[in-house]
């Protein structure tokens, strides 16, 4: 969540005020790590396995975990 927050901040900071941001190395590398987790929180998100509230049986599919976790995803944003 901290991550998500400062990209949020970060990202059009620094597209208005720093339009030559790519010079700072240690900027970039914060970046690209920052990426990382974010994108091995996908891939560890979408093999975690959930049990079934129907059959209360534990789901390992990879298919249905990735309709669960999108599933999730698209009404969390429908209630805010």
């Amino acid at each position: 969540m901290v991550l998500a927050i400062l990209n949020c901040i970060q990202i059009p900071y620094t597209i208005a005020f720093l339009p030559d941001h790519d010079s700072d190395p240690i900027e970039f590398t914060i970046n690209q790590i920052i990426d990382f987790i974010f994108i091995l929180d996908v891939v560890i998100t979408f093999r975690t396995t959930y049990i079934n509230e129907e059959t209360g049986i534990e789901e390992t599919r990879p298919k249905q975990i990735a309709i669960k976790y999108l599933m999730s995803k698209c009404h969390s944003h429908n209630k805010s």
